[in-house]
């Protein structure tokens, strides 16, 4: 595993499921026995990806995007950084026995969004150009999965 496990929620992956258990609290754990996770490809889940594309288009949000294409992708990232969060903060709610009102703007969101961004700005290489190919895509695709 990477330095992102507790990001793997917005990652595709496998895994091999010799003996697994994953456990999602405020700190994410994993243990694994003879098993392995394989991550595919970081910061492309259908479902964040889904969630931005609602936020940013069906929400009527493009505003933020900026006008050029290196703009929009920048701003694209922090997007993600915040349906991320948002999507962390929801899973990470259900766990609890007793539910705990903690708006969006609280600490516990701000700091994994702070993680998120931090853990995309840090891609390799390889990874960054695969993150940016899959960013233009979704610029790309969204018309056609947002009503108009």
């Amino acid at each position: 595993m990477t330095d992102a496990d507790s990001l793997v929620f917005m990652h595709i992956y496998t895994f091999d499921q010799v003996s697994f258990c994953f456990c999602v609290s405020s700190e994410v754990t994993h243990s694994f026995q003879n098993g392995k996770v394989k991550i595919k490809a970081k910061f492309q889940n259908a479902f964040v990806m889904s969630n931005a594309i609602r936020f940013t288009w069906t929400n009527m949000h493009q505003e933020f995007l900026g006008n050029t294409e290196e703009e929009q992708i920048e701003c694209l990232k922090v997007i993600w950084a915040l349906v991320g969060a948002a999507t962390f903060c929801s899973l990470d709610e259900q766990s609890e026995a007793h539910m705990k009102v903690d708006c969006f703007g609280g600490m516990a969101c701000n700091c994994k969004f702070l993680a998120i961004l931090a853990a995309i700005r840090s891609l390799t290489g390889d990874e960054l150009t695969e993150f940016y190919d899959f960013l233009w895509y979704v610029l790309v695709v969204r018309p056609t999965q947002s009503p108009s």
